[in-house]
């Protein structure tokens, strides 16, 4: 699965949870940010394109291998925080 198919799964869980409350904007191949009622997050993959980056709120969060990563689990994440607080 390719950086970009990953988000877009990562992307549907969040607008699952979330609904019109969350806005997505794709800010390149990339990566792509979440704007949420309570915040933003953004996922970025790095320079390696095996390692993936999740922001919230401008703070570095987590560093993984989106390979390894349900994009299901990364998605709840992101909502749960972006809906929280």
């Amino acid at each position: 699965m390719t950086f970009d198919q990953w988000i877009d799964q990562v992307n549907a869980g969040v607008k699952a949870r979330l609904g019109t409350q969350v806005r997505t904007e794709e800010l390149g191949s990339d990566s792509a940010m979440w704007a949420g009622p309570n915040g933003t997050a953004v996922a970025s993959v790095a320079d390696d394109e095996t390692t993936a980056r999740l922001w919230i709120d401008g703070q570095a969060r987590e560093e993984f291998s989106f390979r390894n990563r349900q994009p299901e689990v990364v998605g709840d994440r992101i909502a749960q925080q972006l809906s929280s607080r």
